[in-house]
């Protein structure tokens, strides 16, 4: 419930409604106008949650859109040909115009690590496809039933099984066929059909890891539309044919999907719940069977209703939402919302002591990773996909493991360990569980006992240092020992292909001036240095090459990597010097103009066929059914 991809989900059906316009426009205004919604379709998807099920979205709800095209007759109103021409020509305009999005995005992944570096394809057994139907099916495969990928609800399954078993339908209703099978590509990558072995091969699927879970996405969106024809299809021929075989050939491939399922589950015994809702949901099926024989021949309303009315609830009664139940572990129960700005007498003494730039980090679960932006703090961890990768391997050396084991706590008996670390990372400052009694941590000086216990290190590296000396290290281990094993007080040290041969190599005799009159902003980092004699100025802030822009007392000067992850300058001459770093990735400048470019395609794109519309003759009354 709370993953982003639920965004992309959700604004994934305009695609295919705004498919559905371009199919059914009669003119190029109407074009103009739903060629721009579909535009502004992709573009919230594209950017709205995940990358991943972004991607899959895009690409399978697109597909069905000209799967629509495809099968559209043949009539007045623009061609399909040009339809297709017009949005391919409105879609390389999207791809220019979003360019400063994709093109950082894709020169980050570039020098980041990622859970998804090693291929890999975690896909759903075909077998287990009526879990798609109802997820209490998938769960049923670990022991603590926990949700393993998205699904629907069983309505959509009988509404879709009874369908099928009149499959002419699908003949008639042209555009349903063209969904099915477009629907059929998601289907063949979840449910592995397509083999893992051919996906990870594939450039860019090869790193989806979760590719059921991704390619299930599409098919929520998918599968309910083509449910919706078949029922439509239903309502229209009910006097056609007796109802007892089409409700008999529903359980049978109902029956075919459970066997399956049964047959290849590794959980041997279902649980209590699992076995009385499945009964539940048996009990639905034969309510509403009833529903439908009172509605064909004579129709007696009476019945229909009340069918509907024990049918109905039996079978979505799991899938509504609750405030508390004995059985929460299956149901939707969001409870109160949490106040992610609740006063806190803790951060109270924490921003009192708000200065230069210092870090956070809390202690067990306290600060759980990423929140720290909610209360304008910086800390060590996040949830994002894409790491650093010098920082990634840095954190391994130094053990730092909830780095990349973000929801796993940090326990208390560390501090001694990791003191020398996250002095090193400018962490000042960390939040303890509030016990009964008061702990004192080796290193740490306690500044209150509030909700939480406030904790300082004295002894914390300033974000920014200058120094005269640069020390050499061969690999990221040998590195390590010189922040653990060192006098505990600031250095520099790069390796050997990266140190500047005319700086001091000892640390015995280093000056160290921290760095004074911080500005910071979304996108800068500014500070003033005090140099004793040439040397470099040391920022703890990770390195990306080419991404940045320094300015050395207002004149650009190169920048380079340093304490394995972060980014230094060469200070050339003594004396005080203001330093100015801004995040401007690789390309973005030509990335920004693409995007004036794309922008203004779109437009002239819009103009022309707005200005063209005025005389194109009107589709007719009976348009295409999408």
């Amino acid at each position: 419930i709370i993953h982003p991809a639920n965004f992309s989900v959700g604004y994934s059906p305009w695609i295919l409604l705004a498919w559905v316009g371009l199919v059914q426009a009669g003119g190029r205004r109407e074009l103009a106008a739903w060629l721009g919604a579909l535009l502004a379709a992709n573009y919230c998807v594209a950017t709205s949650g995940t990358a991943k099920e972004s991607v899959g979205l895009i690409a399978c709800l697109n597909l069905a859109g000209l799967a629509l095209l495809v099968v559209r007759p043949r009539g007045p109103g623009p061609s399909r040909l040009k339809v297709l021409g017009l949005t391919v020509i409105a879609a390389a305009g999207l791809g220019l115009a979003a360019a400063p999005f994709w093109m950082s995005f894709l020169t980050t992944l570039r020098h980041s690590f990622t859970s998804y570096d090693i291929p890999r394809a975690d896909q759903l057994p075909l077998a287990h496809l009526i879990g798609f139907f109802d997820d209490i099916f998938y769960r049923q495969n670990g022991g603590d039933e926990r949700v393993v990928a998205p699904a629907l609800n069983a309505f959509f399954l009988l509404v879709l099984l009874w369908s099928l078993t009149r499959p002419q339908w699908l003949l008639r209703d042209k555009p349903a066929g063209a969904l099915l099978v477009a629907a059929g590509v998601p289907l063949a990558f979840a449910f592995g059909i397509v083999p893992a072995a051919v996906i990870i091969r594939l450039p860019f699927l090869q790193n989806i890891l979760h590719v059921g879970n991704v390619f299930s996405c599409p098919l929520l969106v998918l599968v309910p539309v083509i449910a919706g024809c078949g029922l439509r299809d239903a309502l229209e021929n009910r006097p056609a044919g007796p109802w007892l075989p089409r409700f008999a050939g529903t359980l049978g491939l109902a029956a075919v999907l459970v066997a399956a399922y049964f047959a290849t589950s590794r959980q041997t015994r279902p649980s209590a719940f699992f076995l009385g809702y499945a009964s539940s949901l048996g009990l639905a099926a034969a309510a509403l069977a009833a529903g439908v024989a009172a509605g064909v021949g004579r129709p007696r309303g009476h019945l229909v209703v009340l069918a509907l009315a024990v049918g109905l609830p039996l079978l979505l009664w799991r899938h509504a939402q609750y405030g508390t139940t004995v059985f929460n572990h299956y149901a939707f129960t969001p409870g109160r919302r949490a106040d992610i700005h609740a006063p806190s007498p803790a951060l109270r003494e924490l921003e009192s002591r708000r200065g230069e730039p210092a870090r956070l980090i809390g202690w067990e679960l306290n600060l759980f990773p990423a929140y720290n932006t909610a209360l304008r703090w910086e800390s060590l961890y996040g949830v994002d996909a894409l790491r650093n990768l010098n920082y990634q391997r840095l954190a391994s050396a130094l053990k730092l493991e909830k780095v990349w084991l973000w929801d796993h706590p940090t326990p208390e008996s560390a501090v001694a360990d990791l003191q020398r670390a996250h002095d090193f990372l400018n962490v000042r400052y960390s939040l303890a569980n509030r016990l009964s009694r008061t702990r004192k941590f080796p290193g740490l000086t306690l500044l209150g006992e509030h909700d939480l216990d406030v904790y300082e290190s004295p002894t914390a590296w300033p974000r920014a240092f200058y120094t005269d000396r640069v020390a050499r290290y061969d690999t990221v281990e040998q590195f390590a020992a010189l922040v653990t094993r060192g006098d505990g007080r600031p250095f520099a040290a790069m390796t050997a292909d990266e140190r500047p041969a005319d700086v001091p190599a000892t640390l015995a005799d280093r000056t160290i001036r921290p760095a004074t009159d911080y500005r910071l902003t979304p996108n800068t980092t500014t500070f003033t240095i005090q140099a004793d004699r040439p040397g470099i100025a040391v920022l703890t802030e990770t390195y990306y090459p080419d991404d940045f822009e320094v300015l050395l007392d207002g004149r650009p000067v190169p920048y380079f990597r340093v304490n394995h992850a972060f980014k230094g300058v060469r200070i050339p001459h003594p004396g005080a010097h203001t330093i100015a770093f801004r995040y401007w990735p690789q390309h973005f400048t030509l990335a920004l103009w693409l995007a004036v470019a794309g922008l203004l395609w779109l437009a002239a794109l819009g103009v022309w066929l707005w200005r063209r519309g005025g005389g194109e003759e009107p589709c007719p009354a009976g348009r295409p059914e999408a």
